[in-house]
Formats: C-alpha cells, sequence, structure tokens
C-alpha cells in the first residue's frame, strides 16, 4: 500500500475518523468568515463616513443659497403679474427684465434694478440664511 500525501486540513488514514476535517480546518474556516464580515464592516464604515463630507462647502453652498433668494424676491418683486405664466424665465445673472404689456406682449422698456438695493437684498438674505442655519 502506498501513503499519498497533500496538504489538508484533515484527519490521517490511520485515525478513528479517518479523513474527516480536523479542528484546525474549522478554526481556518471562522478566521476566513470572521475576515470577511470584518472587512465588509470596515468598508460599511468608510463608506458611511465619506457619505458626512459634503460635497460642496459651505461657503458655496451659502452663496447658491443666496443667489437662489434673491432671484426669487426679484422674480416676485419685479413680475409678479407674470409668475403664472411657464413661458417667463429668469436669467439669475441678469436682473433686467423686458416687461409684458396688457396683452402679453413684451413692450421695449426694461425694467433696470438698482445696485444699492440689490446689495440690501444680498445683506437681506445672508442674515436670513444665517437666522436659518443658528
Amino acid at each position: 500500500m502506498t501513503v499519498c500525501y497533500y496538504r489538508d486540513f484533515r484527519e490521517p488514514y490511520d485515525s478513528p475518523d479517518k479523513f474527516e476535517f480536523s479542528k484546525t480546518y474549522y478554526y481556518v474556516l471562522v478566521a476566513r468568515l470572521a475576515f470577511l464580515v470584518l472587512f465588509e464592516h470596515v468598508v460599511f464604515l468608510i463608506v458611511t463616513v465619506m457619505h458626512w463630507i459634503p460635497d460642496v462647502p459651505k461657503l458655496v453652498q451659502d452663496q447658491i443659497e443666496r443667489e437662489n433668494l434673491i432671484t426669487q424676491k426679484a422674480l416676485w418683486e419685479i413680475k409678479p403679474e407674470a409668475k403664472s405664466q411657464s413661458f417667463y424665465n429668469l436669467n439669475r445673472f441678469n436682473l433686467n427684465l423686458p416687461r409684458l404689456s396688457e396683452s402679453g406682449q413684451e413692450s421695449p422698456t426694461v425694467h433696470m434694478v438698482n445696485i444699492n438695493e440689490c446689495a440690501n437684498e444680498v445683506n437681506e438674505a445672508e442674515k436670513e440664511i444665517k437666522t436659518e442655519r443658528a
């Protein structure tokens, strides 16, 4: 009879439980499963921490909110009669908006926004944003 040796975690051929898995096999299996679960939890923890970090810096987010607030105020103050019309589009970078006449046609007059009024609105918007965040 020839004996063949190979690397495995089994009982030897002369033991009462011939070629069954040994305790070492089960210890290695438990260690592998523990590593898998631990690694999965570490990855989950890293992803969760990364979601807490904002994509947009706070200063940029405040600037965006302030511009949106100014745009919304300009829309309601300058064109209250056109707020329900779907074709009306406020250009947020240029507040020189054409007025609509009674018939819905654009008139050649343009409403100019006072720079001081805009500066005051910016300051008011900043105060409102700070009070909302506080």
